[in-house]
């Protein structure tokens, strides 16, 4: 009986294969074709949107990686305007735009900010020295930055004009941002 199942089995196979014959390909036989850049383990944790190096609409998206990377896309076209590696960072799990136009991102442990109008992004530095991940960032009017840390939940801020970092944590009292 088994002979008999294996026998259907080739028969079904055999007319499988002669009704549906393999389809033409991309490329000619014998040539390669090159795809692009392979691609895994990439992942955008965080975007914002705003004006972009030329005052066109722009995402800033960051990309995992080792480094992350801070991606400045054209929102129109799709294009991309530039790339910046965050040194230091694998991940940007959190990204504001202050009051002044300038991006800011959580990147790993440390805070980075990019100018729209240099081009350029620059470290700030670790915000929380026993902390390993900036998490989700937030600026005030004054264009202060706000976020919170991993493993600790600790609070910090970053104040651009005196260019220095506040930690705070919440559950003690009297420790306040």
């Amino acid at each position: 009986m088994k002979s008999g199942y294996f026998k259907m089995f080739l028969l079904l196979t055999l007319i499988f294969v002669i009704a549906f014959p393999k389809t033409g390909s991309a490329s000619q036989p014998g040539t390669v074709e090159k795809l692009g850049t392979m691609h895994h383990s990439i992942g955008i944790l965080s975007a914002v949107f705003g004006k972009g190096p030329n005052g066109e609409q722009a995402m800033y998206a960051v990309s995992s990686g080792s480094p992350a990377v801070l991606n400045v896309i054209n929102v129109d076209s799709g294009e991309k305007i530039s790339s910046h590696k965050l040194v230091g960072a694998a991940q940007g799990w959190g990204s504001v735009i202050a009051p002044d136009g300038r991006v800011y991102v959580a990147g790993s442990a440390n805070l980075y900010r990019y100018s729209p109008e240099t081009d350029t992004v620059e470290n700030l530095g670790r915000a929380v020295s026993t902390e390993s991940t900036l998490w989700r960032l937030k600026s005030d009017s004054e264009g202060r930055i706000y976020g919170g840390s991993f493993p600790n939940g600790k609070l910090y801020m970053y104040d651009p004009e005196k260019d220095q970092f506040k930690i705070s944590v919440p559950w003690q009292k009297g420790n306040n941002i």
